[in-house]
């Protein structure tokens, strides 16, 4: 029996029948489709956004000038991808736009650049952006941010293939990796700006992650400025102004924020600390027993009364010391300690040492607030063993000079690890010279060996072993006095979902990194 003799044979009600059940299924089948693809197009209108204000003195956005700028930090770090990306959950680095290789004696680096990726206007991210951003602007000489200008003195970079290069270090440093984080610029949006104006350029929409720039409401005059994103999944609404605004918002970034019910307050810590550096070129202070008695008189358990806020530490890679074990000593033991040596007898016989203090002056009243607090505690303490402590405030840049021209006894300034632990500028000897950043004339041996292995040292669990063994060289030694690091809070409503929540990050930009999955549900 064919196909046809089986319609002929079919009854007409039954033919009927089929067919109009036919015409039912195809027409639901269409609404539903009609009615996803309408829901698709219009699920970013119908959507609210999630609103974020960031307590900040709003700038331009650029992800090669976020050192001194919180808001252009967490902006480039939701608008611009690097080569590689830190993740603060399993605190690795791994491939962004490019795959990447670190030869096994951290001095060579190469980077295999994805292919089909795009930037938001449709242009496709080419090895020449790369090349554009590392050799056209951060080595041109004309590049304004010294802080990354000078990482990349005698590293040379080259094309080695068609989608690649090779980065080459003059010696070994395995943490430099941390530089390919830096966002990407598109060089067919900046090739016709000047290097010396690259940080102030605001005319780019442009972006290089899944969120994309749809326009930006900026008022640097006043102080303000508010930037629409969308992803495929939601908007978001990003408001920078030194004071909060009127209005609504789902996350607030300012550690003086009082929570409203149906918000929670969330915490971290990051890898910086607020240390007092000693000058060891001063005769007195190369004395080890006179730093010793500098250190046991700061009593920092009266310091953590006096900033409440703060958590006190002993030492640089805090993230392994153990806080509840920092000893106290009384100052009765301290001055017995203390007639052991001749050099400060003499010098008390006749009244107090005095030893200068610098810090810095910041626009932020805050900021100066804790200052003085914690130069006031160092005055009050250091006068109980006869050490009068003079202290000057200074503006960033005069006291960056100072203390670069070790024009100073003592100096209270921080340290920012970022997302690893080289601190070999700060204590190798080979960082004495004339603005150098071993600013407390340092030298130990043994702690350079640690140091430059360190940098070499490629395996996680490795690197935090050495780590705490230059905790406690350092804490031996006491170049410096190591006095707090600061807790960072935030606040989310309880309606933002899919993201996760860290209890340390290396940048507090690492806030955002997860920011493409974020959703409100109303």
């Amino acid at each position: 029996m064919n196909n046809r003799s089986v319609l002929q044979n079919y009854p007409l009600s039954s033919k009927l029948k089929s067919i109009v059940l036919l015409l039912i299924i195809v027409l639901t089948l269409i609404s539903k489709f009609v009615g996803f693809v309408f829901h698709q197009l219009h699920l970013l209108e119908e959507k609210q956004s999630i609103v974020v204000y960031i307590k900040d003195t709003p700038t331009v956005i650029n992800p090669l000038f976020t050192q001194n700028s919180l808001s252009n930090s967490f902006m480039s770090k939701a608008l611009f991808r690097g080569l590689v990306k830190y993740n603060p959950e399993t605190q690795e680095y791994q491939s962004d736009l490019a795959d990447f290789v670190i030869s096994d004696d951290a001095k060579e680096f190469v980077f295999r650049i994805k292919d089909n990726q795009k930037w938001s206007d449709g242009d496709t991210i080419t090895i020449n952006d790369v090349l554009f951003t590392y050799k056209n602007v951060i080595q041109n000489n004309q590049f304004t941010n010294l802080n990354i200008k000078n990482q990349f003195t005698k590293v040379n970079i080259v094309q080695s293939r068609d989608n690649e290069i090779t980065v080459t270090l003059p010696s070994a440093n395995s943490f430099f990796i941390e530089m390919f984080t830096l966002g990407i610029l598109p060089k067919h949006i900046y090739k016709n700006v000047s290097v010396e104006q690259i940080g102030q350029f605001e005319d780019n929409l442009v972006s290089s992650t899944d969120l994309t720039l749809k326009k930006s409401d900026i008022d640097l005059d006043n102080l303000s400025a508010k930037y629409h994103l969308e992803s495929s999944q939601q908007k978001f609404v990003i408001d920078i102004s030194p004071e909060i605004p009127d209005g609504n918002f789902d996350m607030v970034i300012d550690d003086s924020f009082q929570a409203t019910p149906g918000f929670s307050q969330y915490s971290y810590v990051l890898p910086q600390y607020t240390a007092l550096f000693i000058n060891m070129d001063n005769s007195f202070l190369s004395k080890k027993i006179h730093r010793q008695a500098i250190n046991d008189a700061i009593n920092k358990k009266e310091l953590q009364a006096k900033l409440p806020k703060e958590t006190i530490i002993a030492k640089p890679f805090f993230q392994f010391d153990n806080i509840d074990s920092i000893p106290q000593t009384s100052f009765s033991t301290i001055k017995q300690n203390l007639l052991d040596s001749s050099e400060y007898q003499n010098l008390t016989q006749n009244g107090s040492i005095k030893l200068s203090l610098i810090a810095t002056k910041y626009e932020d009243e805050s900021l100066n607030s804790k200052t003085r607090a914690v130069v006031d505690h160092i005055q009050e303490n250091l006068k109980k063993i006869n050490i009068e402590v003079v202290v000057q405030l200074y503006d960033f840049e005069v006291f960056k000079q100072i203390l670069l021209n070790k024009e100073y006894d003592l100096a209270l300034f921080g340290h920012d690890l970022g997302a690893n632990y080289d601190s070999y500028s700060f204590w190798h000897s080979s960082q004495r010279f004339k603005n150098g950043l071993n600013v407390s004339s340092y030298y130990n041996p043994l702690t350079d060996n640690l140091l430059e292995n360190l940098r070499r040292e490629s395996v996680q669990a490795k690197k935090i072993d050495l780590a705490r063994e230059i905790n406690k060289v350092l804490n031996a030694d006491i170049p410096a006095i190591f006095l707090f690091t600061t807790k960072k809070y935030y606040f989310i409503d309880n309606k933002i979902k899919n993201r996760k929540i860290l209890n340390n990050y290396s940048h507090p930009s690492d806030i955002f990194y997860d920011i493409e999955a974020w959703q409100k549900i109303n």
